[in-house]
């Protein structure tokens, strides 16, 4: 418990720092502005979507848990799991605790169903990297070699080389702990598992997701400048892609924020539209369902026994 409160502050801390540095570099008059003079329409098409997300999120968790269950789950349960997986994912960096949803399902192997969180959280990387293309080779004469390197390719470069050294610590001691092996090879080998049918559905509902969740911020922008949609929707590509680089703050908040204000500057948007979509996208799609989730953990008695 002392270990996890630890890991709370830290995070609170992180942060706190990267709030106070962002609204160190921005106008705060003209954030002001700009939310007076939001349109308030691209607000409610965003807000609209919220059920969309959610409902594309749960879908993926019912898409895990009928590839490896071998007693059905209730649908309202998969609801409930999900909205509470949401709640973690609010306290941990990159929304890792979502993954611990699998714990509050009974009688079902969970490293199964890590493996399914797994690969979900793969396949959401995969289309991260894909939608982040054009917008990265949209601004390619924007940046200089330097920016590229140091900003992208570097942390790009050190997030393949951690997976690698993880895969060869693995390999070097899988023959000293068979159960870690065993359990490890259930994580690896969900898609075997889930089979070809739903490893596809899964990589679908990973699809749309993404896509409604850029939309939603494509709109937040939208609501605060002049751009075409197109171009919004590029810059929430980018930001999304930058988000997910630096997972590291108490529900990433900061993070998002500063992802879209820089996406912002180098599509030539004023930084201040990226900061306040970022945090109107946090508080539909974080925080309002994590209300929801509060709510069902705390009345549920399944959960709090």
């Amino acid at each position: 418990m002392r270990k996890k409160n630890t890991i709370i502050i830290i995070k609170l801390l992180v942060t706190l720092i990267i709030v106070i540095f962002l609204f160190a570099e921005i106008n705060v008059d003209e954030l002001k502005s700009n939310i007076i003079k939001m349109d308030t329409k691209y607000l409610l098409f965003a807000l609209l979507l919220l059920p969309v997300n959610i409902f594309f999120q749960v879908y993926k968790w019912y898409v895990i848990l009928r590839s490896v269950e071998k007693k059905r789950t209730p649908i309202y349960m998969i609801l409930e799991t999900s909205l509470i997986g949401i709640l973690m994912g609010f306290v941990t960096p990159g929304k890792t605790g979502e993954m611990a949803k699998f714990l509050l399902i009974k009688n079902e192997d969970k490293f199964e169903m890590a493996g399914g969180t797994f690969y979900e959280k793969i396949l959401d990387s995969i289309w991260i990297l894909v939608f982040a293309l054009p917008p990265v080779l949209s601004i390619g004469n924007n940046l200089d070699n330097s920016s590229i390197i140091n900003r992208i390719i570097i942390p790009v470069i050190c997030l393949i080389t951690f997976f690698s050294i993880v895969v060869v610590i693995f390999n070097r001691y899988k023959n000293k702990n068979n159960n870690l092996v065993r359990n490890l090879g259930k994580v690896t080998g969900f898609y075997k598992t889930a089979g070809k049918v739903r490893f596809l559905q899964l990589t679908i509902g990973s699809l749309f997701l993404f896509l409604t969740y850029s939309t939603q911020l494509a709109l937040l922008l939208k609501a605060f400048n002049g751009s075409s949609f197109l171009i919004n929707l590029e810059v929430s590509w980018f930001s999304i892609f930058l988000k997910s680089l630096l997972p590291i703050s108490f529900g990433d908040v900061g993070i998002r924020e500063s992802a879209a204000a820089y996406s912002c500057k180098i599509f030539l948007i004023p930084i201040e539209s990226g900061v306040a979509s970022g945090f109107l996208l946090f508080s539909i799609n974080v925080v309002i369902p994590s209300i929801l989730g509060l709510v069902l953990f705390l009345r549920s008695k399944r959960f709090n026994n």
